[in-house]
């Protein structure tokens, strides 16, 4: 194995694509639950992201999404701007459909929310904390999964 390796921090992940059931109702889901915009509705697929950014592409099978004990997407994961945002997002979250989110970690470096959609692939909604602040100790960087302050995230949300 080789030490101290590390991936270009400016790379990212691109379009995830999502086999689905019922194509109106998951494409329904990520404009109004999760916040992305519709950016083309073709025969069979929906693409969803933000501005030009594509983000989801929901691609309509009869048969749907695999066995559960199949090999497959653990989880989407959706990166926020900053911590006022997430608490924004969960606000948004509850109040639209009057449920809280299945779970929630802060990981010293990030805070992520986690959920399922209509047809039960994960999602993780998170914000970094500022990179200045990641804990190292013996230059390892430092994380963990401890309880996210809910109540202090949606006071801190963005108006």
């Amino acid at each position: 194995m080789t030490d101290n390796f590390t991936i270009d921090e400016r790379t990212g992940v691109g379009t995830v694509t999502l086999a689905v059931a019922d194509l109106p109702a998951m494409t329904t889901y990520y404009q109004e639950i999760i916040g992305l915009e519709l950016l083309d509705n073709g025969p069979g697929q929906a693409t969803l992201g933000i501005g030009d950014d594509i983000m989801v592409r929901l691609e309509h099978r009869p048969d749907g999404r695999q066995h559960k004990r199949a090999a497959g997407l653990f989880h989407l994961a959706i990166l926020l701007p900053s911590r006022a945002s997430l608490g924004q997002w969960l606000k948004h979250y509850i109040s639209t459909t009057g449920t809280m989110i299945g779970g929630a970690g802060d990981h010293l470096v990030s805070e992520a929310l986690y959920l399922d959609d209509l047809e039960g692939n994960g999602i993780e909604i998170y914000a970094d904390r500022p990179r200045e602040g990641w804990p190292y100790k013996n230059g390892e960087l430092q994380m963990a999964t401890l309880a996210v302050d809910i109540p202090d995230l949606v006071a801190k949300a963005d108006p």
